[in-house]
């Protein structure tokens, strides 16, 4: 699959980083991943990124095909006067299950499961070179959906952390403050958010991003669909707390049921 790389590099990559992601990318060894956020002022989602330390003051971040450029462009305007250079790139990303060495630039984790994300060769070289067959991008994503493992970049743009389900993956909250905190540690400690994360099943395709409602009133929005080979139509959305699972709405027109 496509993703884009976006490196940011110098004597205060580091400094920069921690002062703008939600997780602790100064306890990240050379070689070592993380996920992290990069949250609005006011707490709000606006990309996830994975985080591999390349060298002690070089960082790759690994987002979603086409949120490259403005990634670049939110870290720019956050950057003052760190002395760091800031640019990115599109590449490759294959995820796979499979041991094995296929010669990637650099290597993550990724949800759901123990799965690889290799960075740098295209899918039908690491396919090659692991000896392993090519599976349909599709197919991850459908499963990805199943597991109710939310992608930043789709199910959680614009929400806070805590909605999109995302606090025990991608915040640290021992670390220092970053851009957002206040509102991840507000929420924390009350405990409590308006919307959260869940499951729907589908009688038909809908689109991401389509509206969620319950006896004629909004209650939500749809993140990632997919057709899944076994359940057919399902996707993940942020609801309104109260809407729980047995709950029939009505998704842009389609009959969905909350899982």
């Amino acid at each position: 699959m496509g993703c884009d790389l976006v490196w940011v590099e110098g004597p205060e990559a580091e400094h920069f980083l921690q002062g703008v992601l939600s997780n602790d990318v100064a306890d990240l060894a050379v070689g070592g991943s993380l996920e992290a956020l990069l949250l609005d002022v006011k707490g709000h989602i606006r990309h996830g990124v994975h985080v591999h330390r390349d060298a002690s003051d070089a960082f790759t971040l690994v987002t979603a095909r086409g949120a490259g450029e403005r990634l670049v462009e939110d870290l720019e305007r956050l950057h003052v006067s760190e002395e760091i250079e800031i640019f990115g790139d599109a590449g490759d990303l294959v995820v796979t299950n499979a041991s094995g060495d296929p010669g990637a630039d650099l290597e993550i984790a990724v949800r759901p499961g123990a799965l690889r994300g290799l960075v740098g060769r295209p899918a039908d070289v690491v396919a090659a070179a692991l000896a392993v067959p090519l599976v349909p991008l599709e197919t991850l994503h459908a499963l990805r959906v199943e597991a109710g493992a939310p992608d930043p970049n789709i199910d959680g743009t614009g929400w806070l952390v805590q909605e999109a389900g995302l606090e025990g993956i991608a915040v640290s909250f021992t670390k220092g403050c970053y851009l957002g905190q206040e509102t991840v540690a507000r929420v924390a400690h009350r405990g409590k958010v308006n919307r959260l994360l869940a499951g729907l099943r589908l009688a038909a395709p809908v689109v991401t991003g389509a509206t969620v409602s319950l006896g004629g009133r909004d209650v939500g929005r749809l993140g990632a669909v997919a057709e899944h080979p076994g359940l057919g139509p399902i996707a993940l959305g942020v609801l309104r707390h109260e809407v729980g699972p047995g709950a029939d709405v009505d998704v842009a027109g389609v009959a969905g049921r909350v899982v």
